[in-house]
């Protein structure tokens, strides 16, 4: 082979045809899963952006950890439910089955969250919550999902130095982040940011070459609370929810005296 295409390969200059690819996975030895995969990837190059998955096991989860493990700093903006990398277990489980219906298992949402957590330590994130994400019940009518998850986010405000959650308020002015949720990681080895927006069972990424999502994580930036003052709000949610369970609970058990 020309070495001059193979560092063009390697360097992502240019796509190796799918035939290509099955012959280097073949001399390797690559067999099963992960040759399905890498020939899923070939199949897939040309589209520049996206991942497919199966249901219960999306591809791009998977990939948006391997970026999250490069990552020197991460950006995640959800406008109506807490972005992918804050999510606690529960809160997890609650979108998947109200919001995308079997998307992940219990325990790839419980792994992921783990290995989400571990790494909220060693890298810089910055996260935009839709005030809207703070009185969404996620379709479960039990506050103490929302209410773990509020906590949650206290918690790693309190206990993570470099993670920041700030609040996005529902009444702010037309801007780039009303285009929908997305995760960018900024890495070491790569010279523009990577995007990932996910899609339910599938997710696309790009390189931010225009540099549009650096200007939406500068305007969310400027229209955002602080990080105290989105404490305080996270805070007087909580209370709220606290009243609403105990009023919803006094009038149990009055109907069940009755």
């Amino acid at each position: 082979m020309n070495p001059a295409l193979l560092h063009n390969w390697e360097h992502g200059e240019r796509t190796p045809p799918l035939v290509d690819v099955g012959c280097i996975v073949g001399t390797l030895g690559i067999v099963g899963e992960h040759k399905e995969r890498i020939l899923e990837l070939a199949r897939l190059a040309d589209t520049d952006s996206i991942l497919l998955g199966r249901r219960g096991q999306p591809h791009h989860v998977g990939t948006a950890a391997v970026c999250a493990r490069a990552a020197a700093e991460i950006v995640d903006w959800h406008p109506t439910l807490m972005p992918d990398i804050l999510q606690t277990p529960s809160y997890a489980r609650a979108v998947a089955k109200y919001v995308l219906p079997e998307r992940t298992t219990a325990s790839d949402l419980h792994a992921r969250f783990n290995e989400n957590t571990s790494h909220l330590r060693k890298i810089g994130i910055n996260a935009y919550v839709g005030e809207y994400a703070l009185v969404c019940p996620v379709g479960d009518p039990d506050v103490d999902v929302v209410m773990r998850q509020l906590h949650h986010l206290i918690k790693l405000q309190r206990d993570c130095r470099d993670v920041t959650v700030r609040i996005v308020p529902a009444n702010a002015h037309a801007h780039l982040g009303h285009s929908g949720a997305f995760t960018v990681f900024r890495t070491q080895s790569v010279d523009h940011l990577i995007v990932h927006r996910s899609h339910g069972y599938s997710g696309s990424f790009t390189l931010d070459e225009d540099g549009s999502y650096a200007d939406a994580d500068s305007q969310l930036s400027k229209i955002a609370c602080t990080a105290e003052d989105s404490a305080r709000v996270i805070i007087r949610r909580i209370k709220q929810l606290h009243l609403a369970r105990s009023t919803r609970h006094s009038a149990s058990a009055g109907n069940y005296r009755a």
